[in-house]
């Protein structure tokens, strides 16, 4: 069997042609969608240390009224009792 140049050309243009086609269809949609995936992932890891960050600084401030809270319920106990 004896394969000739046009066979072989004729092989690597449809080949070539259906690498193309397969690109077009198919890996460029799932490489776009793949960028959209990360960029959604980045935003949300964003947003989490935002709500992060704002978390720690009402746990500081929580932690402050607290304190302020006993102050003023040792002062509140101490006119109480008439001192």
């Amino acid at each position: 069997m004896n394969i000739t140049l046009d066979v072989i050309i004729a092989g690597i243009t449809i080949a070539t042609f259906t690498a193309a086609v397969m690109r077009v269809t198919v890996i460029r949609p799932i490489s776009d969608k793949l960028t959209q995936i990360n960029d959604s992932i980045v935003s949300l890891r964003n947003k989490l240390e935002e709500i992060d960050r704002r978390s720690n600084d009402l746990r500081v401030r929580i932690a402050a009224i607290e304190t302020s809270i006993k102050s003023l319920q040792h002062q509140i106990n101490d006119l109480k009792e008439g001192k």
